[in-house]
């Protein structure tokens, strides 16, 4: 199992993990203030590992891989045991206010994934089967992996275009890394270098306990972050709206960019200890 420490490079998408962990809260459905996450990217790059990462940093937090799962499995599902009606809650729920990682969803049939939606998006789940209607809380963080499913995503075409999920769950998820095989030689030295160290030191019982150190810390400094309720500054509303006119002018696809913003300002001011998002 991997510790949040111990997964090699991706600086950039180990920031956006870090914001994503601080924004796991307990949300309004009609105030959605999780940030969730997915990496794509052909096998052997790790994602799986730093999936196991993400799950290190927040208490409660749970991995599940889509290849087994179902949409009901991994949200809510009646079953009946000697005639008894029994609700069954599934990890995402189970997570609320921590980190669901989901490992290759592109696996999962387009159905299933259709009944994830809600629980992305709103944080809720509804459910109506045996005449049995629940509203089920599921503020959950989703933290995703998934594999394209062409052979030549890296000559130039869209890799979104090349990924079985289907487009209302990918386009919830508020930030999306896409990982490529490396093909700089300074690169993979660099990679070499650090990957062996790790493997020798894979039993070193005081390498293992820095890294349990490590985590510990992290754990205990997203808890205090986490405690921090910014507020926005009249000239960040104003540069963040003006970044996102610029950036829907160019991208006119979708408005959940806008609320994504603000939520990695507010993320970002919580990292730095900040009681205000401002300009810097």
């Amino acid at each position: 199992e991997k510790t949040a420490t111990s997964v090699i490079g991706y600086p950039l998408m180990k920031e956006g993990l870090l914001l994503s962990a601080v924004n796991t809260v307990i949300d309004h459905p009609k105030s959605k203030k999780r940030i969730n996450m997915i990496l794509i990217g052909p096998a052997g790059l790790d994602k799986t590992g730093f999936l196991y990462a993400a799950t290190e940093l927040v208490p409660h937090s749970s991995f599940e891989g889509a290849q087994s799962s179902s949409g009901l499995s991994l949200t809510a599902i009646v079953v009946f045991e000697d005639d008894t009606k029994i609700l069954s809650l599934g990890p995402i729920p189970r997570c609320q206010g921590a980190i669901c990682a989901i490992n290759e969803l592109n696996r999962m049939n387009p159905k299933d994934q259709g009944q994830l939606l809600d629980a992305t998006q709103e944080g809720m789940i509804s459910l109506n089967k045996y005449n049995t209607n629940a509203k089920i809380r599921s503020s959950t963080t989703i933290i995703a992996s998934a594999n394209p499913t062409g052979e030549d995503w890296e000559d130039g075409v869209p890799i979104l275009d090349q990924v079985n999920i289907i487009p209302q769950l990918l386009d919830r998820f508020d930030l999306k890394f896409i990982l490529k095989k490396n093909r700089d030689f300074e690169a993979s030295r660099k990679y070499a270098e650090l990957k062996s160290l790790d493997i020798i030191n894979d039993n070193n019982q005081e390498q293992l306990e820095k890294q349990r150190k490590d985590t510990e810390f992290l754990q205990k400094y997203i808890l205090y972050a986490k405690q921090f309720k910014p507020q926005v500054t009249e000239e960040a509303r104003h540069m963040l709206n003006e970044f996102f006119a610029v950036f829907e002018y160019t991208n006119p696809i979708s408005k959940r960019p806008f609320e994504t913003l603000y939520n990695l300002a507010f993320a970002r001011a919580k990292l730095k200890f900040k009681n205000e998002v401002d300009a810097t």
